[in-house]
């Protein structure tokens, strides 16, 4: 019978044992990643992209507020339908601006009358003449009343556009310029 020194087959017992952890597909792999997201720094901003998401959230629920007006007080069948589908577009960019402004640790205005004086602000004057008309006269006013907020609009997303720096609330500066522009040359047709 072969005798294998005892040291030897210490040897190979312990060789048997690496190449058979080779042969493992799995053995000394990176573990997998885990299932949790990495957590990422939020992205930058500055007072410029908070005081645009405040003044958004302001001027946008003063316009909405101005428009469901509408429904029960224009005469010009088109007026309520523009001021409808301004509702609502512009409830989810409130939900929108007011997203942004938590995300960065900051509350949105709960009274779009107690903003100051940003750019396009409807008086509460205006507001209570507004109400008090109806027909053709409120809808005369109607337009003026809302091409003045969007004006204002277009000059808060103009300011954001020029120094802000967060890439969310830019991104929603750039849409507005465009929307604003357009919703401005629909309310002067329905004007005439």
């Amino acid at each position: 019978m072969l005798r294998i020194p005892r040291r030897l087959a210490v040897a190979a017992v312990a060789l048997a044992a690496v190449l058979a952890g080779c042969s493992d597909p799995d053995a000394g792999a990176a573990p997998e990643p885990s299932a949790q997201p990495v957590a990422q720094s939020p992205a930058p901003f500055d007072q410029t992209d908070v005081t645009f998401a405040a003044q958004l959230v302001s001027q946008h629920q003063q316009g909405v507020d101005l428009a469901s007006s509408a429904d029960s007080r224009a005469a010009n069948a088109e007026l309520k339908a523009w001021a409808k589908r301004f509702v609502e577009t512009h409830e989810p960019e409130i939900a929108q601006a007011s997203e942004l402004l938590e995300s960065w640790g900051q509350r949105p205005p709960e009274d779009p009358g107690l903003d100051g004086n940003r750019p396009g602000k409807v008086t509460d004057a205006d507001v209570g003449g507004l109400t008090a008309l109806s027909g053709t006269a409120y809808d005369k006013r109607f337009v003026e009343l809302m091409v003045r907020h969007h004006e204002g609009v277009l000059d808060t997303a103009s300011q954001e556009n020029a120094a802000g720096k967060n890439p969310r609330a830019r991104e929603l500066a750039g849409k507005l310029s465009r929307s604003q522009q357009d919703e401005i040359a629909e309310l002067r047709k329905l004007a005439v």
